[in-house]
């Protein structure tokens, strides 16, 4: 059980990440890491802090990817998220449309030994949170930005 929680979040963390930037090698080896953690914390009572600490370290990666990609801390904090939150609320309100199947397949859990709640909960998933990162994309768009050292703007355009 441990090894597919620990899959799960390694698939997880990894199509985050290609919603941020492209993936590339560094990016699929620093998932791989981060999701070990979650492997390791079946062994011994003592590592169950791992499954506390492993997504505060894949938040932070998240944040820091954002980060490089946005230009600033705080764009990138409220790009991880406003992401994460927008993705939640979507997954309410599907829950409510279709009248509870989310929490059904929730109080399953992840057990691989139940065929019908892994796919929904996937699905559910990725899709509301590929959803979620295109809407906070468009409105970030749409945050005005200064103009770059050296950059041309209309302003000076048309100063001379």
């Amino acid at each position: 059980m441990a090894l597919f929680v620990a899959g799960a979040a390694f698939f997880w963390i990894l199509f985050f990440s290609s919603l941020i930037i492209e993936v590339k090698r560094r990016e699929v080896v620093v998932a791989l890491v981060l999701s070990l953690p979650f492997a390791l914390a079946a062994i011994s009572t003592e590592a169950f802090i791992w499954y506390g600490l492993g997504p505060l370290a894949a938040l932070i990666w998240l944040i820091y990817l954002a980060k490089r990609t946005y230009g600033s801390l705080l764009k990138g904090i409220l790009f991880v998220l406003s992401t994460l939150w927008l993705h939640v609320l979507m997954l309410v309100a599907v829950d409510v449309l279709t009248g509870g199947v989310l929490t059904r397949a929730y109080d399953l859990g992840l057990n691989p030994l139940q065929r019908w709640n892994i796919p929904i909960i996937t699905l559910a998933d990725a899709v509301a949170l590929l959803v979620a990162a295109e809407v906070v994309k468009g409105l970030f768009r749409l945050w005005p930005s200064k103009p770059r050292a050296g950059s041309q703007t209309l302003r000076t355009t048309i100063k001379e």
